[in-house]
């Protein structure tokens, strides 16, 4: 996939995964790297940013019968809003984007 038509998504689909279930920033790159080739790294500075938002909030966990803690994030309710509006955004770009693929035109109604 081209690489700024991903970083354009990422944020969006990150934002949209955190809406259905709390994850930890591994899990997350494990699942976005079903279909995109993202980077561990990319992941935590995306998701450090939406903290610093307070689009996202941070929460540690520590596994039963374990030693080990995850850093697990969930959204807020400004994350909520935030999902909201590109939800929006990206609705209204597909209907642009499509009208150029289909009809080589824009309507703007």
């Amino acid at each position: 996939m081209d690489t700024q038509l991903k970083k354009g998504t990422l944020e969006f689909c990150i934002i949209a995964l955190l809406f259905h279930k709390d994850w930890y920033g591994y899990e997350l790159t494990q699942e976005l790297n079903k279909v995109l080739a993202v980077k561990d790294a990319t992941i935590y500075l995306i998701l450090q940013r939406l903290e610093k938002a307070s689009v996202v909030e941070s929460y540690v966990q520590v596994l039963e019968d374990s030693a080990k803690v995850r850093k697990y994030y969930r959204l807020t309710p400004v994350g909520n809003e935030k999902l909201e509006l590109l939800k929006n955004e990206w609705d209204k770009l597909s209907i642009v984007v499509k009208q150029c693929i289909n009809e080589g035109v824009i309507h703007n109604d």
